[in-house]
């Protein structure tokens, strides 16, 4: 077994590739149709279409802007739903569903309870919150994969453990509710308290 240890993020451009190389492991298969789009105001990093001909919109976010991500897959998927029967028509060879739902995938190292309870309260069932994790390789030291891992898929919210940090071994869950120190945003002083 090879062994692996934590890493920070390559940088955005590497980033959204590896994201783009991973989306198999959320389970479902995408046909790439376009990256780094413009549209409302912000890039889309990638317009996907799935099988059925559904569009899917991948957008990556940074450490800390879970919830400002959480609007903007709002506006972007806003944004593409009034377009989308253009772009049907245009390229008619893509077999895009424009009356079907559109769905964004945001992908971000973290989700906080606040985005998550923002993505429920938007009544957003087709925008789902996956979490990405940076393992570096033993063997070369430099070959950085991306990992995704579900937090919120069609409304469904999954049991995703803290942010981990470079070189820390996974975080423990000490609470009944399934919280983990980092949702509940404690520092050492605090959890000390609560001991």
């Amino acid at each position: 077994m090879t062994d692996v240890d934590w890493s920070e993020a390559p940088p955005r451009a590497e980033l959204v590739a590896r994201v783009r190389d991973a989306l198999a492991e959320l389970g479902t298969s995408l046909r790439i149709l376009a990256t780094d789009v413009l549209g409302a105001d912000a890039r889309i990093d990638l317009v996907a279409a799935d099988p059925d001909g559904r569009v899917t919109l991948v957008l990556v976010t940074a450490a800390g802007d879970d919830l400002a991500g959480v609007a903007l897959a709002l506006a972007q998927r806003a944004w593409v739903e009034a377009r989308l029967p253009d772009w049907a028509q245009l390229a008619p060879q893509l077999g895009l569903r424009s009356e079907a739902p559109l769905r964004v995938v945001l992908v971000g190292p973290a989700f906080s309870p606040t985005a998550i309870a923002a993505a429920r309260a938007a009544d957003a069932e087709d925008i789902d919150l996956v979490r990405f994790l940076c393992v570096r390789g033993a063997g070369n030291g430099r070959d950085v994969r991306v990992l995704l891992e579900p937090v919120r898929l069609a409304g469904a919210t999954h049991a995703a453990p803290a942010p981990r940090r470079t070189g820390a071994p996974p975080p423990t869950v000490r609470f009944r509710s399934g919280l983990s120190d980092a949702d509940l945003d404690l520092t050492p002083e605090e959890r000390r308290g609560l001991d």
